[in-house]
């Protein structure tokens, strides 16, 4: 098998083992504590644990694009069979490596009408998206989550700024208009996004079946109603 195939079946099982998994956890956890507390408590367990809940949604989106921006480095030194003696681990090699790629890049995201981190991270899966394509040939398949690119976005909003809004991305939009197609599936109060069980599993799962494909595998086939 090559490499690069079994990379991608590696992030495959740890996409679904270690977030979506756990999202599912979660959920029964939060069904058994409830039917475990008395009567007198339970208003209070239940802002306690949905507080929680809310918690581990927005770790579960952290947890997922650092997996991705890991996948991405392992994808690209195994497909492109960089020699164990270049200095992938040293600051600013990515940058020299996908030098073309980044030039196309910055271009692109003048050209764009609508908002758009500007970020070359790997965790800027917008970016990364994008890479893929230009290297390898691998588009993401429209019918997959159209919130998936905006996951750098949102995760860099979560954590940095407490999923405030007003704030600015990379590149200088604000959160609300680099993260539009989240939106549209959230439920926004006072300006700061708040998570939904239903949201961070599609975005898990999608995701994990676009890194199925990146290895030339369909890893299932679902119907959502999203």
């Amino acid at each position: 098998m090559n490499d690069y195939l079994e990379i991608s079946r590696k992030y495959v099982q740890r996409i679904g083992n270690e977030v979506g998994f756990l999202g599912e956890l979660i959920q029964r956890g939060h069904i058994s504590f409830m039917n475990s507390t008395f009567p007198e408590y339970r208003q209070q367990s239940f802002l306690l644990n949905n507080q929680a809940i809310l918690s581990s949604h927005r770790m579960q989106i952290v947890y997922l694009v650092n997996l991705f921006d890991s996948f991405m480095q392992d994808y690209i030194v195994f497909k492109d069979e960089l020699d164990e003696n270049d200095p992938i681990n040293e600051s600013g090699f990515w940058n020299k490596y996908l030098y073309e790629v980044i030039c196309r890049w910055n271009v692109f995201c003048k050209k764009q009408t609508q908002a758009v981190n500007t970020s070359i991270s790997f965790m800027n899966v917008r970016y990364s998206l994008f890479v893929l394509n230009e290297k390898y040939n691998l588009k993401f398949p429209s019918n997959l989550s159209s919130a998936i690119p905006e996951l750098g976005s949102l995760r860099n909003c979560l954590v940095h700024y407490d999923g405030d809004l007003s704030a600015r991305d990379k590149g200088g939009r604000l959160f609300s208009d680099t993260l539009t197609e989240t939106l549209r599936h959230l439920a926004v109060i006072n300006s700061k996004i708040q998570l939904s069980n239903d949201f961070v599993n599609k975005v898990t799962f999608d995701l994990q079946d676009f890194v199925a494909l990146t290895g030339g595998r369909i890893h299932r086939e679902m119907i959502y109603n999203y």
